[in-house]
């Protein structure tokens, strides 16, 4: 999706503070800031770090939770939502002059993470659309119509925002067990939403104990019949960005299935696939560079598709894979593309002396950019 929106959106109401000791809470902080700058929405404090081994739990009874403290915390900062964007820059300024001082300590103000991609990420008149209470579920398509489960979210309390300012989609949602947002200190002093934090705790860390954030490409998010109004919007967004649609009138009904081992935590932390009888190791490595980058899925390398791969020589196989490599998008027919491919190359000798000539360097990555977005009997968007 490309970016909507210019600089004269530009709307700035959040800041990072610290530099404050231990003993200060989201009250005193607050209250300091609106006596000192001006009117504050929201104060988030944050002190503690996300346990190491953890993942957060949707289904458990909180009051038989045994926390831990013996882990290392991070420096106390917290996020403020002031009312008024000229509030961010006094408070900017002010900090500069080294004129805001709380219990003698001088507090040390930014605009949030100083990443030039995330830089004009901020907070503006620009609001993202907002589905409550969806259903989430990261897997694989296996084929146009079968969707494979990985990995799936609680019944209630995921939201999804579709954001046309910088063309992203958000899934937020606070588990019962909050990782790094369970010591928080939080003072409101408004009653609607506001938009999330800078925090990126989350971000970059895969929650599932299967690791399918990082072996699945593809994103099924139910959308309850009462956000119809809100999902016409997205679909028209969605339209003017040219992102492909996928009407359900036009497709076969998905059928969704949990992968085999759904549940169960992955032995090793990078899932690959390892030597196979009859299959040399250039052969099994481009296998795993395909995997890795998305475009073939772990669930679409059956034994059939390892038997096409035993049938040709090495050469075969390599311009194959090679050929695979290069697409942009997955595929949902990898037994079929891959015999198709192999077929091509013993029609064409020289494509393969062509091949051989070239380096054998392959990137290996992974690159998500898939999803399916559903309404009641699931309208899709890929």
């Amino acid at each position: 999706m490309g970016s909507v929106g210019s600089e004269k959106d530009l709307v700035v109401t959040q800041i990072s503070v610290g530099g404050f000791s231990n003993d200060v809470n989201a009250k005193m902080l607050s209250e300091y800031l609106e006596e000192q700058v001006g009117q504050v929405w929201r104060c988030r404090l944050k002190t503690s770090s996300t346990p190491p081994d953890s993942y957060p739990t949707y289904d458990i009874d909180v009051e038989r939770v045994q926390r831990t403290n013996d882990y290392t915390k991070v420096e106390p900062h917290a996020f403020v939502h002031f009312a008024s964007s000229r509030s961010v820059k006094y408070a900017l300024d002010a900090a500069r002059r080294n004129e805001l001082l709380l219990e003698q300590k001088p507090l040390k103000v930014s605009l949030g993470p100083g990443i030039p991609s995330r830089m004009n990420e901020r907070r503006r008149t620009t609001m993202p659309f907002k589905f409550s209470d969806v259903n989430v579920e990261i897997g694989v398509l296996v084929s146009n119509d079968d969707f494979v489960v990985g990995w799936r979210g609680p019944h209630t309390g995921v939201n999804f925002l579709v954001d046309p300012y910088n063309g992203t989609c958000k899934l937020v949602s606070s588990p019962l067990v909050f990782y790094r947002t369970d010591d928080d200190d939080v003072e409101e002093s408004v009653g609607f939403d506001l938009l999330d934090d800078d925090d990126q705790w989350i971000r970059t860390t895969d929650i599932t104990c299967s690791g399918a954030i990082g072996r699945c490409n593809t994103y099924r998010i139910s959308i309850r019949p009462h956000n119809g109004p809100s999902f016409e919007k997205a679909q028209k967004h969605f339209k003017e960005s040219r992102v492909p649609m996928v009407e359900p009138c036009n497709r076969q009904r998905l059928q969704v299935r949990d992968e085999p081992d759904f549940g169960v935590s992955m032995p090793e932390p990078f899932f690959c696939f390892q030597n196979h009888e009859g299959i040399s190791f250039k052969v099994v490595f481009l296998v795993n560079a395909v995997l890795h980058k998305g475009i073939v899925n772990q669930h679409q390398m059956t034994n059939e598709f390892f038997s096409l791969l035993k049938r040709h020589q090495e050469g075969v196989n390599l311009a194959a894979l090679k050929h695979i490599f290069s697409y942009k998008r997955p595929v949902n027919d990898a037994i079929q593309k891959l015999q198709h491919i192999q077929r091509w190359l013993l029609n064409n000798p020289n494509l393969l002396k062509r091949t051989g000539e070239s380096d054998d360097v392959v990137e290996v990555g992974y690159y998500p950019n898939q999803s399916i977005l559903s309404s009641a009997d699931c309208v899709a968007i890929q």
